[in-house]
């Protein structure tokens, strides 16, 4: 895409060097990085291109409420993924939808023509891999809802896979965190993106939509105490004070936490600081002590040990598979 409309205003990307500063998502290593802003906030795209797979991250930080309309002459055929921010979608040819967060589905769209409504002071995170057919076809013949997706294919209309849009278990929202994160050597990169987007393929054509067992006003207040998690990750709470929060006691909270988002409370707050300290170690000028510091630990040795446990390496090993730039 050359840009976006917002509001009935074309506004084109710019090509810029670096995330802006501020910038409030994950660090694509080899993306190019496309960048807008206006009275309606600012729009962040990372598209990175690894052999017959293109993946976009996308970021909205919206300052005012808007409709923003993403339009281009080539078909879609992909995932389209919501890693943050619920949004209602209009889709040409397709009923309208409204995606939750952590929710995906697979599009085969002539045209891509469509239109999210976005709500001020909010932000928004999606994430799309577009696909060629050959890439896509396995999964076509051997799935039902494949067959049932490549039956429409015939009409030269716009298709969905599943009906409403998938909620992403922990397998999915771990493929994607792998993707965004990956620190491997920069010669594996294809063929890891390679095996985790077929990895998300098989478990997305072999879903089949589960009914939600959390009550809605229920998952809103669990999305609140997510939120708060993401936003205050160096904070020490404890269980009763995250309990509190969701208006629950601490046992139903553990509980519906888990089921709602694949994991504990703990578990995920310990992702969050995850994420953040891979993101500081690609800064030279960091000592790995400042990097445990700002991730939330009092501790360097439980830093170091939780960083472990998660990814397999030290901190020390990671940062060395980064550039030699501030």
């Amino acid at each position: 895409m050359k840009g976006v409309f917002v509001d009935g205003q074309f506004k084109p990307f710019r090509q810029i060097p670096a995330l802006p500063e501020g910038y409030p998502g994950p660090v694509i290593r080899t993306s190019t990085i496309f960048f807008v802003k206006g009275n309606f906030g600012r729009v962040t795209c990372q598209r990175l291109v690894s052999g017959p797979f293109e993946i976009w991250h996308s970021v909205y930080e919206v300052t005012q409420d808007c409709q923003m309309r993403f339009h281009h002459k080539k078909a879609f055929l992909g995932v389209h993924a919501v890693l943050e921010g619920d949004s209602p979608y209009e889709i040409n040819g397709l009923p309208s939808v409204r995606f939750r967060e952590q929710e995906c589905n697979f599009y085969y769209l002539p045209l891509l023509d469509g239109t999210a409504h976005l709500e001020k002071r909010k932000r928004y995170q999606n994430l799309n891999m577009c696909l060629r057919a050959t890439q896509v076809k396995p999964y076509l013949a051997h799935f039902d809802t494949g067959k049932r997706f490549t039956a429409r294919l015939f009409e030269k209309e716009p298709v969905v896979l599943h009906h409403d849009p998938l909620p992403m278990g922990f397998a999915l929202k771990g493929i994607i965190q792998e993707i965004l994160t990956f620190t491997a050597a920069i010669d594996q990169q294809d063929l890891f993106l390679k095996i985790k987007i077929h990895e998300f393929l098989f478990y997305l054509f072999g879903a089949s939509l589960p009914v939600d067992p959390i009550r809605p006003e229920i998952r809103d207040r669990l999305l609140d105490v997510k939120k708060i998690i993401e936003q205050q990750f160096t904070q020490h709470f404890t269980i009763r004070q995250l309990s509190r929060k969701s208006g629950m006691n601490t046992t139903s909270f553990k509980t519906a936490f888990k089921l709602a988002f694949g994991m504990a409370p703990f578990e995920y707050l310990i992702e969050i600081r995850m994420q953040h300290a891979v993101t500081l170690l690609q800064k030279r000028d960091l000592s790995i002590q400042r990097v445990a510091d700002a991730s939330g630990y009092k501790s360097f040795g439980s830093f170091i040990k939780a960083f472990k446990r998660r990814f397999g390496v030290t901190p020390g090993q990671i940062k060395k598979t980064f550039p030699n730039e501030p």
